[in-house]
């Protein structure tokens, strides 16, 4: 079914692809909580998700994307020797494998690592992304909490996964949410705007975000116990979150 959209020069244009809906960011930023909202809408992501999203740990990523991942890995790993390049080749061709079945029946993935290979697998398919961003001082607290890095690890991959970000806005139809401003609600505006991003109900999505927010989670982010800087990360954020709803 053709299906009218806006591109990101807002011209209007008529698209016969199948849309997925990709959900990315670094992690600790909101993107189970928006997973789940979606979920309880009736968006596909692939498999039946019995947990309800909690404030304390990710949900909503399938299983198949952590085995193509696993695939594809091996594969780089092994394709640095002569002698295990087919080897390599194999697990490449098994990770393309992998993820294109799963492409085939879902309307959203909650994933980053691998979206380069989806244009590679099947060209009818257009990705749109939902970018979710996240101070470097509070991701650095949240990621602290959660699985005690040093401060180096979480600066490292806070700034390599937002230079990804940024890449990914550039080159795909994405649109861009401020953790804070996520969690603590949306202007009629900013539901508009993403509402229509997701082809989904204002009223409903709003709905949901309420149902599945952990009131006392609001409360628990603010508590500054420590400061973290870094300027290169702060820099990033700042750069995204000019074009974020």
């Amino acid at each position: 079914m053709d299906i009218l959209e806006n591109s990101k020069d807002n011209k209007m244009r008529i698209s016969s692809k199948k849309i997925l809906y990709c959900i990315v960011g670094t992690g600790r930023n909101g993107s189970s909580l928006l997973c789940s909202s979606l979920y309880g809408l009736g968006y596909n992501f692939g498999k039946t998700f019995v947990d309800s999203w909690k404030a304390s740990s990710g949900n909503y990523e399938h299983p198949t994307l952590h085995n193509a991942y696993a695939s594809l890995s091996r594969s780089e790993a092994l394709k640095i020797f002569p002698f295990t390049n087919w080897l390599s080749l194999y697990f490449r061709k098994k990770a393309k494998l992998q993820l294109s079945e799963l492409i085939k029946t879902v309307d959203c993935l909650k994933s980053s690592k691998l979206l380069w290979l989806i244009p590679l697998i099947d060209k009818n398919i257009e990705i749109r992304m939902v970018i979710l961003i996240r101070d470097f001082n509070e991701y650095s607290f949240s990621r602290y909490q959660r699985f005690g890095q040093t401060f180096a690890q979480i600066e490292r991959d806070f700034i390599k996964t937002y230079k990804q970000l940024w890449f990914y806005y550039n080159t795909h139809n994405s649109i861009i949410l401020n953790f804070n401003n996520f969690i603590t609600g949306f202007s009629s505006e900013q539901t508009n705007k993403l509402s229509s991003f997701l082809q989904a109900d204002k009223t409903l999505l709003k709905q949901k975000l309420s149902e599945n927010f952990d009131k006392n989670y609001q409360t628990k982010i603010n508590k500054k116990n420590t400061e973290s800087y870094s300027h290169k990360a702060d820099n990033l954020f700042l750069k995204l979150n000019e074009y974020a709803i």
